[in-house]
């Protein structure tokens, strides 16, 4: 509970700083000596995303599985299911459709957190933005563009990922007859 309170209550832009500046330090301070500056900014990126994605993409699958209805689970054993049976025919496919809509979301919300990464230099939309902004020095066009980037991918994203929950929806139709 430590490490997804952590994650969840901290700001995702604290992290990457934590881990792009601070763990060279604290290493260091231990006499642990790696050679930091081998490693490319990308991999901090990725392990601090991974990490924050990590802790919320466990509550929101605790919380669809807190959400599927005791009777449900108490059928399942009543008709002589194991645990493991009822666990993949019964509990995951309906936990996985209440899931679905907040897993989404949250990829939508990474896909704009990427932008953050740009802070510890991890060449990205934003970051290259940056960039162009300061060689051209046109920040209000480049940073429109870049937005409208962003918006344009979001809304792409959020296209396919309404097809996907539309396709899975006729399950759900089809089983709660």
């Amino acid at each position: 509970m430590l490490y997804i309170s952590f994650f969840r209550g901290t700001p995702l832009l604290v992290q990457l700083f934590m881990f792009y500046y601070g763990l060279p330090i604290f290493l260091q301070y231990y006499d642990i000596h790696i050679d930091f500056h081998n490693f490319d900014s990308l991999y901090y990126a990725l392990i601090v995303f991974s990490l924050y994605a990590s802790a919320y993409l466990c509550e929101i699958f605790r919380a669809a599985l807190l959400s599927v209805d005791k009777g449900q689970i108490e059928a399942a054993y009543a008709l002589g299911m194991t645990n493991t049976q009822a666990l993949r025919r019964i509990i995951l496919p309906q936990a996985f459709m209440i899931t679905l809509p907040n897993l989404l979301n949250f990829f939508i919300i990474q896909v704009k957190n990427t932008a953050l990464a740009s802070i510890i230099t991890v060449p990205e939309l934003m970051g290259l933005a940056d960039i162009e902004s300061g060689r051209s020095s046109k920040f209000l066009e480049v940073y429109l563009m870049t937005a409208l980037m962003y918006w344009v991918l979001c809304v792409v994203l959020e296209t396919i990922f309404f097809r996907i929950e539309k396709y899975f929806a006729k399950f759900r139709k089809k089983y709660a007859k």
